[in-house]
């Protein structure tokens, strides 16, 4: 399947394995569930069978959660295509404890342990940078009063994800700046429906 811009090593194909938390699984986009579903939908009606699109997010998940399950999915459903979106979560901050739920060198070390495993089944890998969030709703979150969401903590886990990336020649994509506020739901986190649209968009332009 030949995609828009051949300029991209990566290219959206075959077996398409997402992996990520909530954001991915399509939390609060009640029509569309989400802009993973929306590549499933897109793909569909343009190349019939010769996609599959499994949504592997879950939410709440972390880099080290996502470690522990990553082959299992991958070895039964063998992936052409690799895309993670995955780190918001360790960037929380626990106000409790005064420090981010991942710390940074674990963090690093966990994408780069998440490459090496997806390069096990394919080398057609996309990384999805992290969306930012608004802190009116985050700081900290209504339903955890330990728990915040921090864009710095959010853009220098992003930074950390995009510096592994190059180090190993993995495609990157930065939806940081993408969403305004209006984009997210009322939780402050998670995108609406118009927010997965724009990832949605952003990511078939590139590489579809």
């Amino acid at each position: 399947m030949e995609g828009k811009n051949n300029s991209n090593k990566f290219k959206v194909k075959g077996n398409v394995c997402v992996f990520g938390d909530s954001i991915v699984w399509g939390a609060f986009d009640k029509e569309h569930l989400g802009w993973c579903n929306r590549i499933l939908k897109f793909l569909m009606r343009v190349y019939g069978d010769e996609c599959i699109v499994y949504n592997l997010g879950i939410p709440s998940d972390t880099t080290s959660g996502l470690l522990k399950r990553i082959d299992n999915e991958c070895k039964y459903r063998n992936p052409d295509t690799i895309i993670i979106s995955i780190g918001i979560n360790d960037a929380i901050y626990l106000n409790k404890e005064k420090r981010i739920q991942t710390q940074e060198n674990e963090f690093s070390n966990n994408i780069n342990e998440l490459i090496n495993r997806c390069r096990n089944y394919t080398d057609n890998i996309l990384f999805l940078g992290l969306t930012r969030v608004d802190e009116d709703y985050t700081n900290p979150v209504s339903w955890d009063d330990n728990q915040s969401y921090l864009n710095k903590n959010i853009k220098m886990y992003d930074e950390i994800i995009k510096k592994v990336c190059l180090e190993n020649n993995v495609e990157y994509l930065s939806v940081y700046n993408l969403l305004e506020d209006e984009d997210f739901n009322i939780d402050g986190i998670h995108p609406n429906e118009r927010g997965h649209e724009e990832i949605f968009d952003e990511i078939k332009n590139k590489y579809i």
